[in-house]
């Protein structure tokens, strides 16, 4: 729960270096790489819901010590193969049709794009780990290595910034530090397991496959949503207003990773009253928590339109005009609430097994919200490829009713 809070927090501290050093435009080619590496971190398939099917339920010490070593490891070789296949086909398609922010700053294409795979890779690997981590209910030592290895990750791109690194090497930092970060929680993760056979590993092959299969869709699905905002405004705006658009995402980042920070501890308990068929007290907890993520999501989108507007421009040093930010800023609020507002839905059907369901609904938002933000993003700008994100819960609305008429 610590290191999903601190994320968005400690990476507004490395936003005011990165402004100054690199500035606003600058700033937003950082944005756009990093958010590049989102969506091409989507050709790896979901090893991470394979550590928590896997890891979270299983007694028998060897199996587990087998099944955190194939998750871990095999994760890294997934990753690594997936990394090869998009750059392949994103260099292809980038060279064939750049985006504007590109374009109009000159940009080495082949390079940003083989950068940007190599953070996705590094990124996906990270990602593996920590959920080997959680699945082994090893909340703290997760949270320990994300703070301390991200602190230093800022630390590490703020000095080299302040020193005028340019910005291709400053990527190549922050990838150094992600590889690190990956590293760390690998050696946390295997640390103290018991020896294993091979026979054991490939046991589990095919429950890892099939449950990495069925996450990938959602992978695929919540990549989009989370970073194809910026994709998106890169082929209609300029950098410097994909920066600022990019720090009003930041700002309400906070809505939706603190009720998934606060649901995610309690994924693998859900999945335990599931498999014990414990009916009544999987609903509790659904409902207890339900009640209590609508509180959150109530007072940090209240904080949020009363601080972030002043911090963005006091970051960014833009010269919009306020109204024309609010409109952007209050269309990222609106969507990062409705987002946050369809965790719970989204966590009860993972933790009743229904994956295949839980993917329908999941891509069938990301295609929605894609649609959208493109169609309103060539209307509204920045505003409109904003509002599209919300675009995503639509599939999980009508779930919903179609649920409440049922009953």
């Amino acid at each position: 729960m610590v290191e999903q809070i601190s994320m968005p927090t400690l990476q507004l501290l490395l936003t005011a270096p990165l402004i100054y050093s690199v500035g606003l435009s600058g700033y937003g080619l950082w944005t756009f790489n990093l958010s590049l590496a989102g969506v091409l971190g989507a050709a790896t398939p979901g090893v991470g819901m394979a550590a928590t099917q896997l890891i979270s339920a299983e007694v028998d010490r060897t199996k587990r010590s087998a099944a955190i070593s194939l998750i871990v490891f095999g994760g890294l070789a997934v990753s690594v193969l997936s990394g090869g296949i998009a750059f392949a086909l994103s260099s292809v398609a980038l060279r064939s049709y750049p985006p504007l922010i590109w374009t109009e700053n000159h940009i080495d294409i082949v390079r940003f794009v083989l950068l940007a795979v190599l953070t996705a890779i590094a990124l996906q690997w990270d990602m593996i780990c920590a959920a080997t981590l959680r699945a082994q209910s090893r909340f703290k030592e997760n949270a320990l290595c994300e703070v301390s290895t991200r602190l230093f990750s800022i630390g590490s791109v703020a000095t080299a910034g302040m020193l005028s690194f340019p910005l291709t090497q400053l990527l190549v930092i922050n990838l150094l530090c992600i590889i690190l970060r990956g590293g760390v929680k690998a050696f946390v993760a295997t640390r103290g397991i018991e020896k294993f056979s091979l026979h054991e590993v490939l046991g589990l092959l095919s429950l890892a496959v099939h449950y990495s299969v069925l996450q990938w869709v959602n992978n695929v699905s919540s990549l989009l949503y989370s970073s194809a905002d910026r994709i998106v405004l890169g082929y209609f705006v300029s950098a410097e207003i994909v920066a600022v658009a990019s720090l009003c995402g930041e700002m309400n980042q906070q809505i939706q990773s603190l009720p998934r920070a606060y649901f995610s501890p309690i994924l693998p308990e859900l999945i335990k009253l599931d498999r014990a068929n414990d009916k009544v007290g999987f609903q509790n907890i659904l409902l207890r928590s339900s009640a209590n993520i609508k509180r959150i999501i109530i007072m940090l989108s209240l904080a949020s339109i009363a601080f972030g507007p002043p911090l963005v421009i006091l970051l960014s040093q833009s010269r919009f005009i306020y109204q024309e930010l609010m409109v952007i800023y209050c269309s990222y609020t609106l969507s990062y609430v409705a987002i946050a507002m369809i965790i719970v839905p989204y966590f009860s059907l993972i933790g009743r097994g229904e994956l295949r369901f839980a993917n329908m609904l999941t891509i069938g938002g990301a295609v929605a919200n894609l649609v959208a933000a493109v169609a309103l993003g060539s209307l509204l700008g920045a505003a409109g490829v904003a509002l599209g994100r919300m675009f995503y819960t639509v599939p999980f609305i009508f779930w919903r009713k179609r649920e409440s008429t049922r009953t």
